[in-house]
């Protein structure tokens, strides 16, 4: 549907659905961190980043060292919910990026393709953090 309307709107441009899926999920990841961050009442541990910061830690404790090996680094993700959603946002960004290097188009088209992934991520945003997680 959206390549039928945007084929007649804008010619040859058609959107590619992996990236455009890839920067819809970065924005829903980014909803989530920030429903997280600023809204989150729960008590889920790995969840709460009042209390997730801890799960890195040998027993909650930085001066104990790292939980396991890379727990406050490059693993960070797999220890709290705020690090997973935003690796999550890093990882799909990223991959939208690399799908698109060597696809040659137009200039103008590259100016649609920034609107409808900028569409995309927002529209993921939105609907994490405004319409489920609210």
């Amino acid at each position: 549907m959206l390549i039928a309307i945007s084929t007649a709107c804008f010619g040859q441009w058609k959107p590619q659905p992996l990236p455009l899926s890839l920067t819809y999920t970065a924005g829903a990841s980014k909803g989530v961190a920030d429903y997280l961050q600023f809204h989150y009442s729960g008590n889920n541990q790995f969840w709460q980043p009042d209390l997730s910061w801890r799960n890195k830690w040998e027993n909650g404790d930085k001066s104990q060292g790292e939980k396991f090996p890379g727990s406050s680094t490059i693993f960070v993700p797999f220890t709290d919910g705020w690090h997973l959603m935003n690796a999550c946002n890093k990882v799909c960004i990223i991959g939208a990026i690399c799908l698109k290097i060597g696809h040659k188009q137009k200039f103008k088209y590259y100016l649609f393709d920034f609107v409808a992934y900028s569409v995309a991520y927002s529209a993921g945003f939105w609907t994490t953090y405004e319409l489920i997680l609210r």
